[in-house]
């Protein structure tokens, strides 16, 4: 990951931990090449939930992972067995698919 850092005034530099920092006078620039990801929070029974919502959704439909993957691109497999955390723009994507809204699909999570 590349950040890159305008500032026009001085200042003093600490040592930053696993990033290389490089500093350029007149208008100083920082370069910050990070080796490390941003971190996700994992929550593993939301994740399980929406697992277990989407494939009632996809049965409810009578539809294959492979007719969902077919119909937008979307490995719904690997969602359904909890092994990815889906992003909020992957799930609007499956419920504009399956023809519900976040919030109908988010209360399917609730239940029990």
């Amino acid at each position: 990951m590349l950040i890159i850092l305008m500032y026009s005034i001085p200042f003093w530099l600490l040592p930053l931990k696993d990033k290389h920092l490089f500093v350029f006078t007149k208008n100083i620039f920082l370069v910050f090449l990070a080796n490390h990801k941003m971190g996700q929070i994992k929550d593993i029974i939301l994740i399980k939930k929406i697992a277990i919502a989407l494939k009632k959704l996809r049965e409810q439909e009578g539809l294959t992972q492979y007719e969902v993957f077919y119909d937008t691109g979307l490995n719904i497999g690997r969602i359904e067995s909890a092994k990815c955390n889906p992003t909020i723009s992957t799930l609007a994507a499956l419920c504009k698919y399956f023809k519900i809204s976040l919030a109908e699909f988010f209360i399917l999570t609730d239940k029990k």
